[in-house]
């Protein structure tokens, strides 16, 4: 027996041997992907992608292991840490995916001459670590993404479509054919496991959020990743109507704050903008005071909110003589569309955050 098993590990080690190694200057490895960028594939890789432990992905040559390019993920080196990497190509066109432990997606297109990386994108799929598998359907390569969203990515016209799965979670998916189950996957949670396939994706997805209140306006602010809608509810008992600035995560849709106007205040305008000299973004929100003896609004306010921590923090008011009926960002200032006229303001910063609208 003893004979054996040291034949046995002797020949282990005749088939398996060193090529190469790079330490990528010491940083720590967490997911790596070698699938030949050919499509449908060929024996061997050309790239080889590696995600890093300090929230970036690097490309090396193969067998040889040489470091070609690097690419921040969103973080410099602070980010979140990616979980999964993949080199695949859609419509011939390759592409690396990077998935985050914090459900974003980054895309890649990639150049597989000179093995440079161009065209980085990123979009959240959910709030879950992300798993990357590819799959072919109708002849063409797809890519399954785990997470708590979990989402098939494919190619069309040169772009990049994603398209939701009717399940709730899934943790690993891979590609399962037989007589049985052709051109399936199967697909497994924390609990079960499904078998099953991939309808014809050119489908809109639609996902209803029950407010409770009736939505006016909306902006979405991409750099805090949550939406602020305006809102009006009408109390039956008090029989007077209140309205609000709501403040919603852009992935779950949860209610993370509520900003109640005050009374006669109606809100009729918001957006999402940065001020010159100043990057954070803002939602900035136009009110006017309904009053049941003025035929036209005479008061409003213009509010300034800084989205922080999932509340909603007042940073500025402006005080103006009419119902600011339209916002826009304009050449890092502020125009307003009050009433009948069109009057511009501009940010002034007292640092900490907190600034004034100045008119001019």
């Amino acid at each position: 027996a003893g004979g054996a098993q040291g034949g046995a590990q002797g020949g282990a080690q005749a088939l398996i041997r060193e090529i190469a190694s790079a330490s990528l200057d010491g940083k720590e490895i967490a997911c790596l992907d070698c699938t030949p960028l050919s499509d449908p594939g060929d024996a061997a890789a050309d790239l080889c992608a590696v995600g890093t432990w300090t929230a970036e992905v690097a490309l090396l040559t193969m067998p040889d292991l040489r470091l070609v390019t690097t690419s921040p993920l969103g973080g410099g080196g602070g980010g979140v840490i990616p979980r999964a990497v993949l080199l695949c190509s859609f419509e011939g066109t390759p592409h690396l995916l990077a998935g985050l432990g914090d459900g974003a997606l980054h895309t890649f297109g990639v150049d597989p001459e000179a093995g440079a990386l161009r065209d980085g994108k990123s979009l959240s799929l959910g709030t879950q670590p992300i798993t990357l598998r590819t799959f072919r359907s109708k002849g063409a390569t797809h890519v399954f993404a785990g997470s708590d969203r979990p989402t098939v990515i494919y190619g069309n016209n040169g772009k990049l479509i994603y398209s939701n799965v009717n399940l709730r979670e899934v943790l690993h998916a891979c590609p399962f054919n037989c007589d049985a189950f052709p051109d399936s996957l199967a697909l497994a949670s924390e609990s079960d496991l499904t078998i099953g396939g991939i309808d014809d994706i050119q489908k809109l997805h639609i996902r209803t959020v029950p407010l409770g209140e009736q939505p006016r306006r909306i902006a979405h602010q991409p750099e805090t990743r949550t939406y602020a809608a305006l809102t009006e509810n009408f109390d039956v008992d008090a029989r007077a109507e209140g309205y609000f600035v709501r403040l919603f995560d852009d992935v779950t849709f949860e209610t993370l704050c509520k900003f109640r106007l005050e009374r006669d205040e109606q809100d009729s305008s918001i957006i999402s903008c940065a001020f010159a000299d100043d990057p954070r973004a803002y939602y900035v929100v136009g009110t006017g005071y309904s009053l049941p003896e003025e035929p036209e609004p005479t008061r409003g306010r213009i509010l300034v909110f800084r989205a922080e921590d999932g509340k909603l923090q007042l940073v500025a008011e402006k005080e103006v003589k009419g119902a600011v009926y339209n916002l826009n960002a304009f050449n890092g200032k502020l125009l307003a569309g009050i009433n009948s006229k069109v009057e511009l303001f501009r940010w002034v910063s007292r640092g900490g955050g907190v600034g004034a609208l100045s008119q001019g």
